[in-house]
C-alpha cells in the first residue's frame, strides 16, 4: 500500500501498479484471514470461542460502520494517496500489535515436522468433507455466499434506478446493514446458548433469506422504500452475522489445533470462491431477465442455505463441543 503514495508523490502511478497492489493485498488478505480464525483456539479455551468471535466481529462491524464514511471525510479534507498513506500505517500499528501475542504454536504442530503443500491441502479439504458437521456447514455458508453475491451484484442497480434512491439513501441503507452486524455480533452467543447451536444456524440463514424478501417488494410502495431497504438490510446483516459467528465457532471447535489453518484456508477458498461466480449468475439473470429477478434468484438460495444444517447432524448440537473431533486428525 505505502507504494501508491509514494507514486503519487513523484507522479507516476498508473493503473498497472493499482491492479498490482490489489492483487498482492489480496492474496495477503487470505493468508491473514486463514491465520486469523485458527490461532484463536489456541489463545482461549474452547469454550469461550463463541464470545471471543462475538467480540471481533463486533470491532470489525464498528470499523465497517465507521471507516466508510471517515474514509470519506478524509479523501475530501486531505486527498486520497494521504488516506492510503494513513491505511497503510495503520495496517502497520495492526502488526505490532499482533507481534504482542506471547504464544508458542509450535506444540501444536510438533506432527508436522515435514511439510508438504500439496498433502496439507488435501489434509483440510479431507477433514472438511469427511466430517458431517464440518461438511454441511461449508455447504451452508457456501450457498450462502453464492446467493448473497447475485443479490448483491444487482443491488446497488436496483435501489438508484429502480426504487430511486439518492446516493446519500444508499449510504443510510449500507449504515443501518453495519449497525445489524454490529448487534448480531453481540448476541450470536446468546442465541446459540439459548436456542442451541444448530437451530441457531438453520435459522439465521432462513431468517437472511426471509427478511430479503422485503427488497424486490420495495417496489410495490415506492413512498416507503427506503424505509423497507433499510429494515431488510438491517435484519439481513444482523442474520449473517450470527451465522458466520456460530458456524465459525463450531468449525474452530470441533477442528483439532493441528489442522486449524488447513481447514480455515480450504473453507475460505471453497466459500470465498463462490463471490465471483454469484456476482457472475446474478449479472447475467439480471441482463437476461430482469434485476429483480436476480434478487429473487440471490433470495431464495439464501433461504435454502438452512437446509444444508438442517438435514444434517450439525442440527442436533445443542452446546459448543470444548473438545475437538480427534477422527479428524486421524
Amino acid at each position: 500500500l505505502l507504494t501508491i503514495p509514494i507514486a503519487a508523490l513523484f507522479d507516476v502511478l498508473s493503473i498497472p501498479l493499482l491492479m498490482t497492489v490489489s492483487l498482492l493485498v489480496g492474496a495477503q488478505t487470505v493468508m491473514f484471514n486463514a491465520a486469523y480464525v485458527s490461532i484463536l483456539p489456541s489463545l482461549v479455551d474452547r469454550a469461550q470461542l463463541s464470545d471471543a468471535n462475538g467480540k471481533l466481529y463486533s470491532s470489525q462491524s464498528l470499523a465497517q460502520v465507521a471507516g466508510p464514511a471517515l474514509a470519506g471525510s478524509l479523501v475530501a479534507w486531505i486527498t486520497a494517496p494521504v488516506v492510503i498513506l494513513i491505511d497503510s500505517i495503520s495496517f502497520l500499528w495492526s502488526g505490532l500489535f499482533i507481534g504482542r501475542i506471547r504464544h508458542d504454536e509450535r506444540a501444536d504442530f510438533e506432527r508436522s515436522v515435514e511439510r508438504h503443500f500439496w498433502r496439507e491441502v488435501r489434509e483440510g479439504l479431507h477433514a472438511l468433507f469427511s466430517s458431517p458437521v464440518l461438511r454441511a456447514t461449508t455447504l451452508s455458508t457456501a450457498t450462502i455466499n453464492l446467493a448473497g453475491y447475485m443479490f448483491l451484484s444487482v443491488y446497488v442497480l436496483y435501489m438508484t434506478n429502480e426504487l430511486g434512491l439518492s446516493a446519500t439513501g444508499v449510504g443510510f441503507v449500507y449504515a443501518s446493514g453495519g449497525v445489524g452486524a454490529l448487534i448480531g455480533s453481540v448476541i450470536a452467543s446468546r442465541l446459540a446458548k439459548r436456542f442451541g447451536v444448530g437451530r441457531t444456524l438453520v435459522w439465521a440463514a432462513i431468517a437472511q433469506g426471509a427478511f430479503g424478501v422485503t427488497v424486490p417488494l420495495a417496489i410495490v410502495v415506492p413512498e416507503y422504500a427506503l424505509p423497507l431497504v433499510v429494515f431488510a438490510e438491517f435484519m439481513q446483516w444482523l442474520s449473517l452475522v450470527v451465522f458466520f459467528i456460530t458456524v465459525l465457532s463450531l468449525r474452530q471447535s470441533i477442528t483439532p489445533n493441528r489442522l486449524q489453518g488447513r481447514v480455515a484456508a480450504s473453507n475460505q477458498v471453497l466459500t470465498g470462491g463462490m463471490a465471483p461466480v454469484g456476482s457472475f449468475l446474478g449479472g447475467t439473470i439480471g441482463s437476461v431477465f430482469s434485476v429483480q429477478a436476480s434478487l429473487i434468484a440471490g433470495i431464495a438460495g439464501m433461504f435454502l442455505a438452512g437446509f444444508w444444517v438442517l438435514f444434517s447432524p450439525a442440527i442436533h448440537i445443542r452446546e459448543m463441543p470444548t473438545e475437538p473431533d480427534e477422527a479428524l486428525d486421524g
